[in-house]
């Protein structure tokens, strides 16, 4: 066969080209006319579908999220239940008293109650919010007029009291379009709400003209995110025997109010935190105000002896004072016109001491001596550092307590403060500079919340481990040692082998700008001495017994709630 010349070929693959120009730009203008047909016409079509139909929003509550225990016991869940609303326009005045009676039987509502309402209210209004479903069905079974039966949530705490001001509650009001939903006013309830509280979806339903449903285009869709879970660091069988041994103190010293925290002095976590009144969250709505304060985080007060191991502290980093200086209480001392002393009753004055005997007597001339090599500078500089009169991260609501500035202190204020007066604290926050003292010097947070979770799995985990080094091991260890002598002679057996170090504090009351004939005490300790793991802070308000103070009142109900610490936890002997 003859081969083409070079003009006939050219000529052929010109042809090739334009054939297959034509073919793609067939397939492009069918491709066009394709997309017209089923996506811009379609889409306008549906529009006027849609344009034609009647409408219904219907709005999604989410669930709120569950509140457990470190070991995942349930503290605080939510329940389906239901409401009954009222609509009086639509009952006769005549049907008032035969719908009320009919309601009160089941509700177990008295009459002239449901009376009142129908008479105070021209405006749908709530019934009940919380009935099961058994109640529920004979309220619809009824078929009043003018009564309906939703669909409700209801918040059940089934420890009942059991740390209600770790938890606190919630209230029902009405959240987003108008429908009610569970809001969280006091504790992790109210302070992690955005957590627990999630967010409502959103389903628009189409009905055609005759009432057919039609598809629900995606766009008109909002899932709804139910709440996330939180588990807390506390365990209920510690946080029991906390709040056991407070209300039983509290109680007996016929005191005004109390508190105890108990927290691992290495990894921050509160194991319990414990508060006296407490109240039912169940059942809130009965308490009187004044018994929804957390003492441990909210209660403002003079420390007393008990901010001792701060002195004691900033004393030995900074070298003014080692264990073994002698510091002399030779009488009383006068300052600014001032006079300070440790009087007879208490052993004064108590003369040449070391740091565990000034610890062992609290002895207040040799503490404002200490405050004086100190100077104020320092004396205001380590009570910065511990933590004292500064905003903390803590999850729960936190009083500041209060340190004067710095620029405003006397040398009367200097002494004053170096036995506990002139400062305000909490007791979370004196906790928190213990577990310095008992970790070796390091600072670790305290804190109640361990993780928050998502569909069973942690999605954010709270592990602080290390956060600064605020005084050298050596000065940690040096005062632990110290420490021993404010509880010598009084841990019980068992529980002395272990070997427990702290401070207790006793200072007036300060109530309507003046000092009461009453005190506030506390004792705050950790075991065991060598290898520190629990720290335990109690503070008892206003006892009104002989003898009201620290020693007598606080350190029995520490050494009580130890020694069950020890049982449960089966502490290795040392």
């Amino acid at each position: 066969m003859a081969l083409q010349s070079p003009k006939n070929f050219s000529t052929q693959k010109t042809r090739i080209k334009l054939v297959l120009g034509i073919i793609i730009f067939f397939f492009f203008c069918l491709s066009l006319h394709l997309f017209n047909l089923q996506v811009i016409q379609g889409s306008r079509e549906g529009e006027k579908v849609y344009a034609n139909t009647s409408q219904n929003v219907d709005i999604l509550l989410p669930r709120r999220g569950t509140i457990y225990d470190r070991s995942g016991k349930v503290l605080a869940q939510s329940v389906d239940c239901y409401r009954v609303d009222i609509r009086p326009a639509e009952i006769k005045p005549e049907n008032r008293p035969e719908v009320a009676s009919k309601l009160s039987q089941i509700l177990r509502i008295p009459e002239e109650k449901i009376l009142e309402l129908f008479a105070k209210y021209n405006e749908p209004f709530p019934l009940n919010r919380q009935i099961d479903s058994e109640m529920a069905d004979k309220v619809k079974n009824l078929s009043l007029p003018g009564v309906d039966i939703l669909p409700s949530e209801k918040r059940v705490y089934p420890y009942g009291a059991l740390a209600a001001h770790i938890l606190g509650f919630v209230h029902p009001d009405f959240g987003f379009n108008g429908r009610e939903e569970l809001f969280g006013l006091e504790g992790i309830e109210a302070a992690f709400e955005s957590t627990l509280h999630g967010s409502p979806g959103v389903v628009v339903q189409y009905f055609s003209p005759i009432g057919e449903k039609l598809p629900i285009p995606p766009s008109q869709m909002q899932p709804v995110e139910n709440g996330k879970d939180i588990v807390l660091t506390i365990g209920t069988t510690i946080q029991n025997i906390t709040e056991t041994a407070l209300e039983k103190a509290v109680q007996e010293k016929k005191a005004r109010s109390g508190c105890a925290i108990v927290f691992d002095v290495k990894s921050g976590e509160i194991l319990a935190l414990a508060s006296f009144p407490d109240f039912n969250p169940n059942n809130w709505s009965s308490v009187k105000k004044e018994d929804l304060q957390n003492i441990a985080t909210q209660f403002s007060y003079e420390p007393g002896s008990a901010i001792k191991f701060v002195v004691g502290a900033a004393a030995l980093e900074e070298g003014v004072v080692e264990s073994d200086t002698i510091v002399e209480d030779d009488g009383p001392i006068v300052i600014d016109g001032n006079i300070f002393s440790c009087p007879p009753e208490f052993g004064g004055p108590h003369g040449k001491q070391n740091l565990y005997q000034l610890f062992k007597n609290s002895c207040n001339v040799g503490f404002i001596k200490l405050g004086q090599m100190l100077g104020i500078d320092r004396m205001y500089k380590y009570f910065k550092l511990f933590g004292f009169g500064s905003p903390s991260n803590f999850e729960l609501p936190a009083s500041l307590g209060k340190v004067t500035p710095q620029d405003e202190w006397s040398k009367s204020d200097l002494a004053a403060v170096s036995f506990g007066y002139g400062l305000e604290v909490t007791p979370l926050q004196l906790a928190s500079a213990f577990q310095i003292i008992s970790n070796d010097g390091k600072y670790v947070p305290l804190h109640i919340v361990k993780e928050i979770r998502e569909n069973g799995k942690a999605i954010e985990s709270f592990d602080f481990t290390f956060t600064k080094q605020v005084i050298t091991k050596r000065t940690a260890l040096q005062l632990r040692e110290a420490l021993k002598g404010p509880v010598e002679g009084k841990v019980p057996q068992g529980l002395d082998q272990y070997g427990v170090f702290g401070k207790t504090g006793t200072a007036r009351a300060w109530k309507d700008g003046q000092y009461t004939d009453l005190n506030n005490t506390t004792f705050v300790g950790a075991f065991p001495i060598d290898n520190p793991r629990i720290g335990i802070l109690v503070n008892i308000n206003e006892p009104q017994v002989e003898f009201a103070y620290a020693v007598r009142v606080c350190v029995p109900v520490f050494m009580e709630i130890a020694a069950k610490i020890v049982d449960i936890m089966r502490f290795p002997l040392p």
